[in-house]
């Protein structure tokens, strides 16, 4: 049985071989001033992977552009902000969708990391798209609740990320 889940996370890992993250835009909750966006940025870029950080100071948010064929895990960004003392108030990424299918309930892989479509339509996907990834850690308290009392699956498996287009 391990052998046969091992193979098909090798087998979706390579047919996905192609995807991958392109941008994370990560809203931090609790940023006051110009010196709490530096010491998150400073945490930020030390992200294997990041190319450059855009800082927009009026809605508390970082652009991390991602060095082409770049390997990121997700919850890196998440780690990165809590540990600088912040929360994240919502991440959306960025994504070369062209070998997806946003399909209800469709899990994918990029990056070994396990996204899930969730209140999704289906619609076939071509070229960049961004999605908002849903779970606790990656939105604020308020929205994570409202979220949960809908689609209590969510909760329940907290190793996938669960994803919406934007």
């Amino acid at each position: 049985m391990k052998f046969i889940i091992i193979t098909i996370a090798f087998i979706c890992n390579s047919i996905l071989s192609n995807a991958q993250i392109i941008t994370a835009e990560i809203s931090a909750l609790g940023l006051t001033c110009s010196m709490c966006s530096r010491t998150t940025y400073s945490k930020l870029i030390t992200i294997a992977g990041v190319e450059k950080i855009t800082t927009n100071l009026n809605n508390t948010s970082f652009l991390l552009h991602m060095k082409k064929d770049a390997k990121v895990d997700v919850n890196q960004f998440k780690d990165k902000v809590e540990s600088a003392g912040y929360t994240v108030g919502g991440l959306v990424l960025s994504i070369d969708a062209s070998k997806i299918s946003a399909i209800n309930n469709e899990t994918f892989i990029i990056d070994n990391n396990l996204f899930k479509w969730i209140n999704t339509k289906p619609t076939n996907t071509k070229g960049e798209i961004k999605v908002k990834v849903l779970g606790k850690g990656f939105l604020s308290t308020k929205e994570y609740k409202e979220l949960v009392k809908s689609n209590p699956i969510i909760k329940q498996n907290a190793s996938i990320l669960f994803i919406k287009p934007v």
